[in-house]
């Protein structure tokens, strides 16, 4: 909860970031010598340190990515956002040679934000699996 002088702020954000062409790239099996893709996306968020950001919960899909996040209005969710999707981006192009050579950009330019309430792991899983359904019925 972050106080200013006019105002509380508590600011909760559901966020779900889809890889580009929902492939399911994040489960691939480890790479030798590397690790875990999925691990090495966590550590990378959770590693980002922006004033007024406080990580609550991180998950990766086969073709997604949750965060559960409290951020100030005064760093704003894009900003947020931009900073996750650069520094994943460098972080998988740097260690795994797939990112380098079949795909072109990692994160699709569209995310889903949605305010803090009463949603569900369930509820988070079964809209990245429709996105990713409806994409694959075109």
């Amino acid at each position: 909860m972050e106080k200013s002088r006019h105002a509380v702020h508590d600011c909760g954000y559901h966020i779900v970031l889809r890889a580009s062409f929902d492939r399911d790239i994040f489960t691939l099996p480890p790479v030798a010598g590397r690790g875990d893709i999925s691990s090495d996306i966590l550590d990378t968020v959770s590693g980002v340190n922006l004033p007024g950001v406080e990580l609550i919960t991180a998950k990766v899909f086969g073709h997604a990515m949750y965060i559960n996040v409290k951020i100030s209005p005064d760093t704003g969710v894009k900003t947020y956002i931009d900073r996750i999707k650069r520094r994943t981006a460098r972080l998988l192009k740097d260690n795994y040679p797939l990112f380098t050579t079949r795909v072109s950009s990692i994160w699709s330019r569209t995310h889903y934000v949605w305010t803090e309430g009463s949603v569900d792991m369930d509820e988070i899983f079964s809209y990245a699996t429709a996105i990713k359904g409806e994409k694959d019925e075109k």
